[in-house]
């Protein structure tokens, strides 16, 4: 029964998510209620478990039911739209988790997606299907499309493995802790460098990364994974001698809330080649 909660749980919070997305635009981070997306889950029917097997069917209408324009009450969302954006994101967080899983660890493709509706939120959500951190029980989650109003999206199923969940809970700590600002550090060698001006320059590095909230008692989150880093001109230079000589480099800053990939923006002294 737990499991079956958890499930549950999980597939009110991938419908919530995804309608905050539609109305609010992307968001590392949702917080807060709704009027309308407390409509539009109201309207979702789910089905029932069917005979010998774990799969739920969530049934959400095309668009809301015809009524009158009220200026005091909020438009309902377009449940085409909710789950037009569900599948974006869900197949999104698939490909990465699956590029991370593989051993490329980067947490870097679920901050770039956030742009198409992933957030910690439905990074989350998914974890909640499986059964959370301390089960992580493989899954999978396909789409159909109402024959009435046919959509030119894939209906294949996704298929989520024990590790690709791992990766998505942790992606979800990641995110959120991107969206608050957070402080960070990473310790590692560049494996790019890109400018394209005297303000724009950039270095890709990959090794030991660490996060921290501001002014909190918060453990760090420490992995590996690969960070892009902003550079002045004299730290672009020190950049490049680091990648020619192979030597490590350590930057430690504030992560850019508004970048769409995991970047530091060193301290006036949070550069240094080791």
């Amino acid at each position: 029964m737990p499991l079956a909660l958890k499930a549950m749980q999980g597939i009110h919070d991938l419908l919530k998510t995804s309608a905050l997305s539609v109305e609010r635009g992307p968001h590392l981070h949702f917080t807060g209620r709704s009027p309308q997306v407390e409509q539009s889950l109201e309207r979702v029917r789910i089905g029932t478990t069917r005979p010998g097997s774990y799969i739920f069917d969530a049934r959400v209408p095309i668009e809301p039911p015809a009524r009158l324009t009220i200026d005091a009450l909020p438009s309902p969302l377009s449940g085409r739209a909710v789950m037009t954006r569900l599948y974006t994101s869900t197949a999104a967080v698939h490909a990465a988790a699956d590029h991370t899983a593989q051993g490329q660890i980067d947490y870097g493709p679920f901050v770039e997606a956030s742009g198409v509706g992933v957030s910690s939120n439905l990074c989350a959500a998914i974890g909640r299907l499986a059964g959370g951190i301390t089960k992580c029980r493989p899954f999978d989650i396909s789409f159909a499309w109402a024959r009435t109003r046919q959509i030119d999206f894939p209906t294949e199923a996704m298929v989520f493995t024990e590790a690709m969940v791992r990766t998505v809970i942790k992606a979800g700590t990641v995110l959120e802790r991107v969206s608050k600002s957070g402080q960070a550090a990473v310790t590692g060698t560049i494996d790019t460098l890109t400018t394209t001006g005297e303000l724009d320059k950039r270095a890709r590095v990959r090794g030991m990364v660490v996060m921290e909230r501001i002014g909190t008692a918060d453990d760090p989150a420490t992995s590996h994974g690969i960070v892009w880093v902003t550079l002045t001109s004299q730290q672009y230079d020190q950049a490049i001698d680091a990648h020619r000589r192979g030597r490590p480099i350590e930057a430690r800053g504030t992560l850019d809330p508004d970048s769409r990939r995991l970047e530091i923006r060193p301290f006036p002294d949070g550069f240094r080649i080791r």
